[in-house]
């Protein structure tokens, strides 16, 4: 029997490894861990979109209730006039939705800052705003 122990925890343990954040319950978690949940998960919605997080201590921002995150990124020529703004959104609504920040109802806010530090754009995301984003996706 404990030749067979051995290998089921390993496999159990990549499994929760790689799935950490899938069995995760949000509302019963402790603040400081509903934080961490919130900034891993707003942080790889950011890169599965394929946006370039800013660097420094205020490139993340969770508010108090945890509902709430901004994560300020870097323009990249993404909003330059002409660009596909709705393609834009849409893309950034298909990570939100594959997220659970979609699941637990948190927004999430990206703004966008050219490399002189102005300030180019801003995208709030919801569940209830990305919902039509996603559901017209051709």
């Amino acid at each position: 029997m404990e030749k067979f122990a051995a290998p089921i925890v390993a496999i159990v343990s990549v499994f929760l490894y790689f799935t950490h954040d899938a069995p995760f319950n949000f509302e019963k978690a402790k603040p400081e861990k509903r934080v961490a949940f919130v900034e891993r998960q707003a942080l790889k919605t950011a890169v599965r979109a394929e946006f370039n997080v800013r660097g420094g201590a205020d490139a993340v921002f969770i508010s108090e209730d945890q509902f709430r995150a901004r994560l300020k990124l870097q323009a990249d020529g993404m909003l330059k006039q002409g660009s596909n703004r709705t393609a834009l959104f849409r893309q950034a609504c298909e990570s939100y939705t594959r997220s659970y920040l979609d699941e637990h109802g948190i927004t999430l806010r990206f703004e966008f800052y050219q490399d002189s530090g102005a300030m180019a754009g801003t995208m709030s995301l919801s569940p209830r705003v990305c919902a039509p984003a996603v559901t017209t996706v051709s």
